[in-house]
């Protein structure tokens, strides 16, 4: 409320709430005599009101005050005498890159920060601009085309021109630019089986600037073991793209980028983690396979990883028939298990599954295929040994039973023997011969007969007979 003096607002009314003095900004401090008041502006101006001025005046003749008091019948205010300033530097070094430079400015008694001021700043002669001083002192300049300036030594020149409270001050800086630190984001954690391709992926950045470095090479490795090189490309992005192959055990391991450096840029590595695990497998569709007793056949198997279809190899493959095991092969360059198996009396005539089974192992998983293997009656072949002998003693006629396929003789084979066509008994084969032992009937005439050999076949072996041997009876 106005009270014996106007209230400084233009008018000579009365307020029962505060308003606002027109005609001054920047008010740093307010002070209240009887009838008039007094405010100090930042620029150490003075300025008055009331005792009968409704509106707000300079007081003439003052300037670079720094404090005001109002009494009943007097005001004052302390004039400032000049403080003498220094600058000093926050940092002597600096990175390749670096996009600011910071100084400070204070008393030089005592190092009272001097706030609000504006420090004019250079480099190496070229202009950065004027900052003000904050309120810790210091002025931040920005430095356009920083990657200008080269590893060594450069010249910040700092000038504060000085005010009616503050004294100027300059100082040349001599400051040196090392080698930038590279930012290197945290690696993807990685997770494959063998055969999948995984990318083996970092992003090379200047620390300072976040500038993307382009075209420099970097190294990967996996538990220290180098697997690559890649250069980055316009992002600054590396990639290496490594497929995962048993070279490494499956289990986790770690995987690193790593830059050299060069003649401005730090070397710097990264790592992440990467699991490898066993792969899936696939045997590729077997041949369907028939064959007779005596006949040997081919038993091929493929592996294949399902990761990428690449062909295994050193894998071992066993091979059965009807759940037995008959024997197995390791797989070569190409992935392929071969096997020759000869069939033998132990299957019976008719359809079989033969299949081709791996086990697995750390690398890679169990896999099995089966096909069907057919086995028919083999062809036979019956010789005879020509005889020679005397009515009414006893003479031995020899037949040999084999099969046609692999010549391999037949035993336990019943073999009827005929002399002219007229049966004169049967033997069984023993390791494929036949022996009939007979007494030669005494009204045998003497002379050439004719000796015949008949197997009559079973569910093994188709028959044969032989009629050219012959019987001289002396």
């Amino acid at each position: 409320r106005r009270v014996l003096f106007r209230s400084g607002d233009g008018t000579d009314s009365d307020h029962n709430a505060p308003v606002q003095i027109t005609g001054i900004a920047n008010v740093l401090q307010v002070a209240t005599g009887f009838q008039h008041a007094l405010a100090l502006k930042a620029d150490g101006t003075v300025w008055q009101w009331g005792s009968g001025s409704g509106t707000i005046n300079q007081v003439s003749g003052l300037a670079n005050q720094t404090l005001i008091e109002a009494g009943r019948y007097h005001s004052v205010s302390l004039q400032a005498v000049a403080q003498a300033t220094k600058i000093s530097p926050i940092v002597l070094s600096f990175p390749y890159g670096t996009t600011t430079l910071p100084a400070k400015l204070v008393t030089t008694k005592y190092n009272f920060a001097v706030r609000g001021r504006p420090l004019n700043f250079s480099l190496d002669g070229n202009p950065l601009g004027t900052v003000q001083t904050t309120a810790s002192d210091v002025a931040t300049a920005s430095i356009p085309n920083a990657t200008s300036y080269g590893i060594g030594d450069h010249t910040l020149k700092v000038i504060f021109a000085g005010d009616g409270i503050y004294g100027s001050s300059s100082r040349n800086i001599v400051l040196t630019c090392v080698k930038a630190d590279i930012n290197f984001p945290p690696l993807s954690t990685l997770v494959g089986v063998y055969g999948n391709t995984r990318l083996l992926r970092t992003t090379l950045r200047r620390q300072t600037d976040g500038a993307k470095l382009v075209g420099k090479p970097v190294r990967f490795k996996i538990d220290g073991n180098v697997v690559g090189y890649a250069n980055t490309d316009s992002t600054g992005t590396s990639t290496l793209r490594y497929i995962l192959e048993p070279t490494f055990t499956p289990t986790t391991h770690t995987y690193t980028a790593e830059y050299d450096g060069d003649n401005l840029h730090n070397m710097a590595t990264v790592s992440g983690s990467l699991t490898i695990g066993s792969a899936p497998t696939s045997i590729a569709p077997l041949s369907n396979l028939s064959g007779v007793y005596g006949n040997t056949r081919t038993l091929i198997a493929v592996i294949k990883r399902l990761s990428d279809s690449a062909k295994i190899a050193n894998l071992p493959i066993t091979f059965s028939v009807d759940g037995f095991v008959i024997g197995g092969a390791t797989t070569d360059a190409n992935g392929k298990a071969i096997f020759n198996h000869k069939l033998e009396e132990d299957l019976t005539p008719g359809a079989h599954a033969y299949s081709a089974d791996f086990a697995g192992d750390d690398y890679y998983n169990l896999s099995t295929r089966s096909a069907q293997l057919s086995v028919g009656k083999a062809p036979t072949i019956l010789t005879e040994q020509d005889a020679t002998g005397i009515a009414g003693r006893n003479i031995t006629f020899y037949a040999t039973l084999r099969r046609l396929t692999d010549g391999a003789k037949v035993s336990g084979r019943s073999v009827i023997f005929t002399l002219d066509g007229k049966e004169i008994g049967s033997a069984n084969t023993t390791n494929g011969i036949a022996k009939l032992l007979i007494l030669l009937p005494k009204n045998t005439t003497k002379g050439v007969h004719t000796l015949g050999v008949t197997f009559s076949g079973d569910g093994y072996y188709t028959s044969s007979t032989y009629t050219s041997a012959t019987l001289t009876v002396n």
